[in-house]
C-alpha cells in the first residue's frame, strides 16, 4: 500500500475503534450508524478520487453509568485519495476521511468517547497507531484554528503539524481535524497533506463544506 494510503487508514482505525454508542437490549447495546461522504461534485472539483468505502463492526465492553456494556456498533468510513505529478511524490498525496458512528446517551451519558475528545485529544489518540503503521514521527503541534461549515453547524476545525519520513525523505504533514453531531451520528472529518503541497488546504476545507449525511453506501 503506498505510504499516504496507509496514513489514512491508520487515522481511520484510531476513530473508529473510538467509537461506542447504542440502544439497550438486555445488557448489551447495539446501533448502526448511517454513512456521511462528500459529495460527488465536489470530489471532482477537488481532484480526489473515491478510494474505499469500509463498514466496521465493532464489539466492546464498556462502563455505563457503574455497569458494564456490551457495545454492538456498525461504523462507516469514506475514504478519498489525491495524487500530484510532482517529482518528489510518487505516491498519494493527500487523503480525506469522512468517519460517521452512531452517538446517542444513556440515562443522559453518552457512552461514545470520542463525542467527548476535543479537536488535540482525537490527534493525541492517533499518535501511537500512526507511528505503528508509518514509523516515527515528530511531536504534533497545532498550528491554527478555523470555522468550516459542516452539515448545518460551524466546525471547529484544527490543524495540526507533524514530520515523518518517506523512503530517506523528511516529510512534513498537515492534519485538518473535525467533527459534528448530526441526525443521531457523530461524523469526523479528517484532511492529511504534505507542506510541500499547501494547495490542497482549501480543498480539503471544500471537502468539509461539502460532506453529505446521510447518504446511500458509496459504490455500493
Amino acid at each position: 500500500m503506498k505510504r499516504q494510503g496507509v496514513l489514512v487508514l491508520a487515522v481511520l482505525a484510531v476513530m473508529i475503534t473510538g467509537g461506542c454508542v447504542g440502544l439497550v437490549i438486555g445488557d448489551g447495546v447495539q446501533m448502526d450508524g448511517e454513512p456521511a461522504a462528500v459529495n460527488e461534485e465536489t470530489v471532482d472539483e477537488t481532484e480526489f478520487t473515491f478510494s474505499e468505502y469500509r463498514t466496521v463492526h465493532l464489539n466492546e465492553t464498556v462502563d455505563v453509568l457503574g455497569q458494564e456494556r456490551h457495545i454492538n456498533t456498525t461504523n462507516h468510513a469514506v475514504i478519498y485519495n489525491r495524487t500530484s505529478n510532482l517529482e518528489q511524490f510518487d505516491r498519494d498525496t493527500g487523503g480525506f476521511v469522512v468517519i460517521s458512528t452512531p452517538d446517542v446517551s444513556i440515562g443522559g451519558q453518552s457512552v461514545n468517547p470520542a463525542a467527548r475528545m476535543s479537536n488535540r485529544e482525537l490527534v493525541d489518540q492517533f499518535q501511537g497507531e500512526l507511528e505503528s503503521q508509518i514509523g516515527q514521527i515528530g511531536e504534533l503541534r497545532e498550528v491554527s484554528q478555523r470555522t468550516e461549515p459542516m452539515l448545518g453547524y460551524a466546525a471547529n476545525v484544527t490543524v495540526f503539524e507533524t514530520e515523518t519520513m518517506i523512503g530517506d525523505r523528511n516529510v512534513t504533514l498537515y492534519v485538518h481535524v473535525t467533527k459534528v453531531k448530526h441526525e443521531g451520528d457523530l461524523i469526523a472529518a479528517i484532511g492529511v497533506h504534505p507542506e510541500a503541497l499547501q494547495q490542497q488546504s482549501p480543498e480539503i476545507s471544500r471537502m468539509i463544506r461539502n460532506v453529505e449525511h446521510p447518504v446511500s453506501a458509496p459504490g455500493a
